[in-house]
């Protein structure tokens, strides 16, 4: 891979909404660029070592991250061959972001060329030319339009934002409150009926201590958007025993 000045721009309050450390967020952006497009069939099929030699890091060190990342739903891995590119979730949450960004950017430079009113020029009896209304009449309505573009944008009101009731109902039972509103953003997504089914699943799940692989940490739940992503409420769910409570006494139980 040949090596190029490169950098990316990082949005942090998707990174944070994503859970994703600023090397997590720098590698997943990568892949994308390297994917070209996460909704079509492109894929990056650079090496580890490659992308690690790229952004100036160990090769172990973008192996875990790579890990992480496919943990999180941000990329998807090709089982064959390897390859990577990044899911629905990095294209909804950071490059559509990019492009209302970049468009806001773009009316911004318009709406500072348009409240410039620009000099006039000599007029045509001063050039020596017939004068011409249509002219002048022509220029004057195309000015007016782009004023009234521009104003009509400007004015337009954000109506206030509100979860929706069921996706509350989900956030209190759930034990981990990170992300909130990514979290909305993937609940909006199920169907009733999977709504439903992942308000049972967390009661369960929270009752059986579901999340709890190793009872002396308390960093295995997952977080929201990733227990809806990845269809957590169709795990299966082992009912722990009463004994395994007694023979570990420093358990680390949620409240």
């Amino acid at each position: 891979m040949e090596k190029t000045t490169k950098y990316t721009t990082i949005i942090h309050k998707i990174r944070i909404d994503l859970d994703l450390s600023c090397n997590e967020y720098c590698v997943a952006d990568t892949v994308y660029s390297l994917s070209n497009n996460p909704t079509g069939v492109g894929w990056c099929y650079a090496s580890k070592k490659n992308i690690a030699d790229f952004m100036g890091m160990t090769d172990r060190a973008v192996i875990k991250i790579i890990k992480k990342l496919i943990e999180k739903g941000i990329i998807d891995r090709k089982e064959d061959t390897g390859w990577l590119k990044t899911t629905q979730i990095w294209y909804d949450s950071v490059v559509l972001e990019r492009l209302k960004m970049r468009e806001v950017h773009r009316g911004e430079q318009s709406s500072e060329g348009v409240n410039k009113v620009p000099k006039r020029e000599q007029s045509s009896e001063q050039r020596g030319e017939l004068s011409s209304d249509n002219k002048d009449n022509s220029y004057n309505n195309s000015y007016n339009n782009k004023v009234s573009i521009v104003t009509s944008k400007t004015t337009k009101e954000k109506k206030p934002f509100k979860y929706e009731e069921s996706f509350e109902r989900f956030w209190t039972d759930y034990p981990e409150k990170t992300g909130k509103g990514k979290a909305h953003d993937s609940w909006v997504k199920l169907t009733t009926e999977e709504k439903e089914k992942c308000l049972q699943a967390i009661l369960e799940q929270v009752k059986n201590k579901h999340f709890y692989k190793d009872w002396l940490k308390k960093d295995s739940v997952p977080h929201p958007t990733t227990w809806l992503n990845q269809r957590r409420w169709e795990d299966e769910v082992k009912q722990k025993k009463v004994e395994e409570l007694i023979e570990r006494p420093n358990v680390i139980e949620y409240k």
